[in-house]
């Protein structure tokens, strides 16, 4: 294949091309460093460049399109792995109870199902598409806050359970570990004293 150019004529090597080609690409560059430069020295000087020429209703305005564009395409997303999602929530959890979300990410990683970025499932993906398609279903972890007031609220009812008895009454769709049973009960107690 012979590459012609008007400028060379018919007669260029590929030697003269690529010289060519050099010095073309060394020009861009050498123009883009003095553009950004310029730029800079503008923008110390109080220049305002794109966004910041406008009014702030108007960015406002434009910031707001963007996140709206962002949200549906978000749920869009979701909406095509709605089977997915829905699938992978419907699985056992450990012991046969409900499935935490890092164990639904690890089933869908086991049977190959790619994720939207094409990368491994993770748990808080799996939580977030949940909540864009309303899928009612408990969180695998309960923030210290939270168990601690619900702990605070059996341990006043119930001021004699243990840690095991303080487990069974959490219930299982927050299952809630012996050992942090124990801390948020111990707590409980010492604040009461």
């Amino acid at each position: 294949m012979h590459f012609t150019v008007a400028q060379l004529g018919r007669d260029c090597d590929e030697f003269t091309l690529h010289i060519y080609a050099s010095l073309a690409e060394q020009e861009r560059k050498m123009i883009s460093e003095r553009c950004k430069a310029a730029a800079a020295i503008s923008k110390q000087k109080g220049r305002k460049f794109g966004l910041q020429l406008r009014s702030k209703a108007w960015q406002r305005q434009v910031s707001a399109l963007g996140r709206a564009a962002l949200v549906q395409e978000a749920e869009e997303r979701a909406q095509a792995y709605r089977h997915t999602i829905e699938w992978a929530l419907r699985q056992p959890g450990r012991d046969g109870g409900l499935i935490f979300y890092r164990g639904a990410a690890h089933a869908l990683n086991e049977r190959q199902i790619e994720s939207p970025t094409g990368r491994r499932w993770q748990g808080h993906a799996i939580q977030r598409m949940a909540r864009r398609l309303h899928l009612d279903h408990p969180p695998g972890y309960l923030k210290d806050h939270v168990v601690l007031g619900r702990v605070q609220d059996i341990w006043q009812e119930h001021p004699e359970c243990n840690a095991l008895q303080l487990v069974a009454r959490m219930g299982a769709a927050h299952a809630l570990g012996l050992h942090r049973a124990y801390g948020f009960l111990k707590r409980t107690r010492c604040a009461a004293a």
